[in-house]
């Protein structure tokens, strides 16, 4: 079982294993619920577009004069070091956790050990409201760290409380599973589709608990190509010319932790940020431009006016139904949450796709929740089952609708204080009754609509 088969002129998985038996895609994973889409923010600096040459006479941070000539951006990070590139990089990823959590577990690749350490002083100089009490906020993961399988495997763990954000060269492209991995950053080149397979892999894997249903990658090095090479996510096929007397190639030699005499500009280099785009792979596909748009257009494809897909809600015996069916349609409810996580926290699935879609004002939780309370219903019943029924409403204003429809929520608090599940039942006439008030008190929230 492999995520990376080798399929080039000397090595050959097919040759030594045979053809597969079975294949399973990322694409098949995504659109089957169980791996995450992602987005792919590219930034374009303008030193790495246009490359840097020093003024005539500039000098590094040991006072020795420059070489004058083009540096481009191949040689960033790996031969020169640009301290406002690095800082332009810093404020960028540091502005992405402001926007969207500040505890949003985040893996940096660098190009070598001392780029990383370089990066990981710049986020801790952005982020000292944090790091001043919590120095691990930001950490540097790579083989030349003391105990660094320590700190790959604390990291890894979605129980991990300090560590964050995790600078790393060579270590955490593979053999840890990251779930709750929310933000990949290349800042360097990825040359090879395996390994950059194996990158992407971290951010693959959905983590309920952590509300992570996706993730994002964010490329300052141009490795963008390698999500349209047909190798990133195909089927693997044998090199025509894969010859098995051919001689092995010689294992590549190395020295991303190599020291080098490298360059350090300090002073006197002005770095701006030229362009940033987004892109969205969902279901195989490539979308460019606003995620909103895409998935308003994805929802009237399965619903062409608001009376659709009320009626089809209203009916349904679960919601989650209606969301599946919409991601199998390209529009990704919880993903659309994150793009507007101002607006849409408060917001039920139901009015956040008919404002989306439909351009319908929509109502909070809280006022669908308060608009029930209102009403006589709950008032028909006795003080215990009204103390159940209120809870529902309360767990329905703070999480959303999915708490009313799994009857596992009566083990949880307040209920369990009223008694156990089928206590609860009995409350209201039997497990059947219990479920017909609620299915009721469920069609109430709705039909302010």
């Amino acid at each position: 079982m492999t995520a990376t088969p080798k399929e080039t002129r000397e090595i050959s998985s097919i040759d030594y294993f045979h053809e597969p038996v079975y294949i399973y895609s990322l694409k098949q994973g995504i659109n089957d619920g169980f791996l995450a889409p992602y987005k792919v923010i590219r930034v374009g600096l303008d030193v790495d577009l246009k490359g840097w040459t020093p003024e005539p006479g500039q000098r590094d941070s040991n006072g020795q004069e420059i070489e004058q000539k083009l540096y481009t951006l191949s040689e960033f990070d790996r031969n020169i070091a640009l301290k406002a590139r690095t800082q332009e990089v810093a404020e960028h990823v540091t502005q992405w956790l402001k926007t969207n959590g500040r505890y949003s577990k985040t893996v940096i690749f660098c190009v070598d050990t001392e780029h990383a350490g370089r990066l990981r002083t710049a986020l801790i100089n952005l982020n000292q409201d944090i790091t001043a009490s919590n120095p691990e906020y930001i950490t540097r993961i790579t083989s030349k760290d003391y105990q660094s399988e320590i700190l790959a495997k604390r990291f890894s763990s979605t129980h991990e409380e300090k560590i964050t954000i995790a600078a790393t060269s060579d270590l955490l492209s593979t053999g840890v599973d990251i779930k709750d991995v929310k933000l990949i950053v290349l800042d360097c080149a990825v040359n090879s589709i395996i390994r950059f397979k194996q990158i992407i892999g971290r951010g693959t894997r959905l983590c309920p608990d952590k509300d992570k249903y996706f993730f994002t990658v964010m490329d300052f090095r141009n490795n963008f190509a390698h999500f349209l090479d047909p190798d990133f996510d195909g089927v693997p096929i044998q090199d025509e010319n894969f010859n098995h007397e051919l001689p092995k190639p010689p294992k590549p030699k190395t020295d991303n932790n190599t020291h080098r005499e490298k360059i350090y500009v300090i002073n006197g280099v002005e770095v701006s940020l030229l362009y940033e785009s987004e892109h969205y792979f969902i279901n195989g596909k490539l979308l460019t431009g606003s995620f909103t748009d895409f998935t308003r257009q994805n929802i009237l494809g399965k619903f062409a006016a608001p009376k659709d897909f009320i009626n089809s809600w209203m009916e349904s015996e679960k919601k989650s139904i209606i969301i599946n069916e919409l991601a199998e349609h390209g529009a990704f409810i919880q993903i659309l949450r994150e793009q507007i996580p101002d607006k849409a926290a408060n917001l039920d699935d139901f009015d956040l796709i008919l404002q989306t879609a439909f351009n319908v004002k929509p109502k909070t939780r809280r006022e669908r929740a308060e608009r029930v309370r209102q009403l006589d219903f709950i008032n028909n019943y006795s003080e215990q089952c009204r103390q159940v029924l209120s809870g529902l409403l309360d767990k329905y204003a703070e999480s959303g609708i999915q708490e009313l429809e799994e009857i596992s929520t009566l083990q949880n608090p307040p209920f369990d204080k009223i008694g156990q599940k089928v206590i609860i039942n009995d409350l209201f006439g039997g497990k059947d009754k219990y479920l017909q008030a609620v299915k009721e008190l469920i069609k109430l929230i709705y039909e302010a609509a």
